[in-house]
């Protein structure tokens, strides 16, 4: 009992992004530290620059034209602003990033 407790203290309690290996891209520092807490929160992983274990590119905002966004897109990994990050978190599971308001391109 004590257990469950303690993950409801916690404000991202589920591990919703679990098997997300994700790069933030055009943040300012303190919305990056936010968007990459609350990933991490639920199981996702900061692999710290973009590569081929990156599965999600999440910007701030539309970069469409931004060289890394359009490496991403030609690499076939999912680009997404971070308002997905806040929707996935508000439904309980993550959210289909292929809806146009969370993806950059299709």
């Amino acid at each position: 009992m004590q257990e469950v407790e303690e993950e409801e203290d916690l404000p991202y309690p589920s591990r919703i992004f679990l098997g997300i290996r994700f790069f933030l891209h055009g943040f300012v520092p303190l919305q990056e530290s936010e968007v990459r807490s609350k990933l991490v929160a639920g199981g996702g992983v900061d692999v710290g620059k973009y590569g081929p274990v990156c599965t999600h590119i999440i910007v701030d905002k539309i970069l469409y034209d931004d060289s890394v966004c359009v490496a991403a897109r030609s690499d076939g990994k999912t680009v997404i602003t971070a308002l997905w990050v806040d929707y996935s978190l508000d439904v309980g599971m993550t959210f289909d990033p292929s809806l146009v308001r969370f993806l950059l391109c299709s």
